[in-house]
């Protein structure tokens, strides 16, 4: 079980029981804030961005997420145009808006236009909460990516060392080496 308490309005729990945060549509997703990103289109599905420099990026809202596990990944919902490396970087409580390289995660952005299901481990599992997250999108301007969610899921399949390969759930998963601090 999942204790959760969430700081930041408009966070809210997934459908799914399995799901501790859930930025699911547009409206949810404008939540995050852009940098170096254009807004396109935001709908009820999701939002899609133009990347206006060579380092996008999205920060997510203010939260606090407790009781972190090696099962918890993050799956962000994603079609984009051009591939490259992504990071995912999470925050602890006092280092919001500052993300160390040393609390990233690099995965592989599918550059194929197509709906992919990007789940990402964190390695946060040493930390006792959990404030922030930013989402890095590949370094090149006038990139369009569309987003349908972001959620931190609960996933004992994950900790096995996948790599670029077929999930159970359809999606692709990624994972690199352990980070040191």
């Amino acid at each position: 079980i999942l204790t959760v308490a969430l700081a930041c309005a408009g966070v809210s729990h997934a459908a799914e029981p399995a799901a501790a945060l859930s930025w699911t549509g547009g409206e949810a997703l404008m939540k995050w804030r852009p940098y170096q990103l254009r807004l396109v289109t935001n709908t009820v599905d999701g939002v899609t961005y133009e990347s206006t420099g060579t380092d996008p990026l999205l920060h997510s809202p203010h939260f606090d997420l407790t009781n972190l596990s090696p099962d918890h990944v993050v799956v962000i919902r994603a079609k984009i145009a051009s591939g490259g490396r992504g990071e995912l970087f999470h925050a602890r409580p006092g280092e919001e808006g500052r993300h160390p390289q040393s609390r990233a995660r690099n995965f592989d952005w599918i550059g194929d236009r197509e709906w992919h299901e990007y789940r990402v481990r964190p390695c946060w599992h040493d930390a006792r909460c959990v404030r922030q997250l930013r989402l890095d999108m590949p370094a090149k301007a006038g990139v369009r990516v569309e987003i349908s969610r972001i959620a931190v899921e609960t996933d004992p399949i994950s900790r096995q060392p996948l790599v670029g390969t077929a999930h159970p759930s359809g999606g692709v998963a990624f994972t690199c080496g352990p980070v040191t601090e």
